[in-house]
């Protein structure tokens, strides 16, 4: 189904149709675009097979109406909508003129905008190209958008493909929706995947776990919920205690299918997820509705990926699970995870994941006060120490500590090398992909002496 260019475009300003209380009267008249007659039909009648017509299309062919017509995209309660150009509710849907029965596609708004006074107003007129169109190769749509707090976003098209956008989105999110034709972060503001796709750079994978929530038990245990997004099974229930941890993985319709699974979510800070999981369809979709409510709840999620114009890519196979280092010493929660990172990227990875655990854990960790992060590399031991600070007046706030143990690297590399690994790597953390609202101290020593 292909449409010629509109012979009447959409314009708010153009004066309603109808507008009135008797709606069961109105008529919807326009002239046929192929051969100049009248066509008059009930306004009811469109309006009733309009929203039949538009229900039962496929995304691409939605995707084609909204575009043809430039309908604004919005967010309504956690779901993606089209727009119309006025304040009421858009009507798309097919009409074959009485004379020459060429197919028109009718474009119109109609709502109720005060108590029992209906209006109707004319957007946009297109004719079905009356031969078949030969196939052009069309972008794939979305199936999964997460908004970065750097403004970036992550995307996954339906055909497997992953790629990030430039800084575009403001970081202090309060809505946002996604959908196969786009995303929306307002009731009127959105952008169409054709968009997103000509903003944004091909990537192949990560490895980081975003923590959507987590909590510390008596026991010295912790248990959470993390969203691998590149993983066959995203969602990540885990536990970790002085033996280790132990890592589930599910996509949400797997996981009600296990035993107790809204009180795992309860354990893990999460309980705002049980009702979206509850009501999760098919596999991305309801990924989809999963991270857009952690978006709504919590802002946007952390930012791991570098600043450049194209991103290398990593085999998937060396994507790992940051989470699986983590260990809990006796009375502690977790706070202190072993990882094998070599390099920049992979080591900012990391960090970025115990930055993570630490906003999570800060009020627990009595650090509200602190506006800073210190970074202590201790060389001979290769470790790297991170604590909240206070750079106004230069020492330690809060209970706990937390450090990134890369013991295994002693055995290939010196501690000379060591040193310029951390000393580049935090750098760069520092000026790509630090939380916005601190700062970021170094401070490396061959002995650390504690705090």
């Amino acid at each position: 189904m292909r449409f010629e260019s509109p012979v009447v475009s959409p314009d708010a300003r153009r004066p309603a149709f109808f507008d009135g209380m008797d709606e069961d009267q109105a008529r919807l008249a326009f002239t046929c675009a192929g051969c100049g007659a009248e066509n008059s039909m009930s306004l009811l009648s469109f309006v009733s097979r309009a929203e039949r017509w538009f229900d039962v299309l496929d995304d691409g062919s939605r995707l084609q109406v909204v575009r043809l017509f430039r309908n604004p995209l919005g967010e309504s309660l956690g779901k993606l909508v089209v727009r119309s150009h006025d304040e009421t509710s858009p009507c798309f849907g097919l009409v074959d003129c009485s004379a020459c029965a060429r197919t028109h596609l009718v474009y119109l708004s109609f709502g109720e905008i005060q108590p029992a006074r209906y209006q109707a107003r004319l957007h946009g007129i297109a004719l079905l190209a009356p031969h078949p169109v030969e196939s052009t190769q069309t972008l794939p749509l979305l199936s999964l958008v997460m908004p970065l707090a750097s403004g970036r976003l992550l995307l996954r098209f339906q055909d497997g493909t992953w790629a990030l956008t430039h800084a575009m989105l403001a970081t202090d999110l309060h809505r946002f929706a996604a959908g196969p034709l786009g995303i929306a972060w307002d009731a009127r503001s959105g952008l169409d995947v054709v968009g997103l796709h000509d903003a944004s750079e091909p990537i192949a994978d990560t490895r980081h776990t975003w923590l959507l929530g987590c909590r510390w038990h008596a026991g010295h245990r912790e248990t959470g919920l993390g969203l691998q997004a590149f993983a066959a099974e995203p969602l990540v229930l885990y536990d970790i205690d002085e033996a280790g941890t132990r890592v589930e993985t599910f996509m949400p319709q797997t996981l009600r299918s296990v035993e107790g699974w809204q009180q795992r979510l309860e354990n893990a800070d999460c309980a705002w997820a049980i009702d979206v999981i509850a009501q999760a369809d098919h596999a991305m979709a309801g990924l989809q509705t999963v991270v857009s409510a952690a978006v709504r709840r919590n802002g946007a999620l952390h930012d791991p990926f570098p600043i450049l114009p194209h991103r290398s890519k990593r085999q998937a196979a060396s994507a790992g699970i940051s989470l699986a280092g983590w260990r809990a010493e006796p009375g502690e929660p977790p706070l202190r995870c072993t990882t094998g990172s070599s390099t920049e990227s992979d080591l900012i990875d990391d960090i970025a994941h115990v930055v993570e655990r630490m906003q999570r854990r800060r009020v627990a960790d009595n650090a509200q006060a602190a506006d800073a992060l210190m970074f202590s590399v201790l060389t001979t031991r290769f470790e790297i120490c991170v604590h909240w600070y206070d750079g106004d007046h230069h020492h330690a706030i809060g209970d706990r500590a937390y450090t990134l143990d890369l013991g295994e690297l002693r055995t290939s590399w010196d501690a000379d090398d060591f040193e310029a690994l951390c000393d580049e790597t935090i750098r760069r953390y520092a000026r790509n992909h630090k939380p916005s609202e601190l700062q970021v101290w170094l401070r490396i020593e061959s002995e650390w002496a504690g705090r």
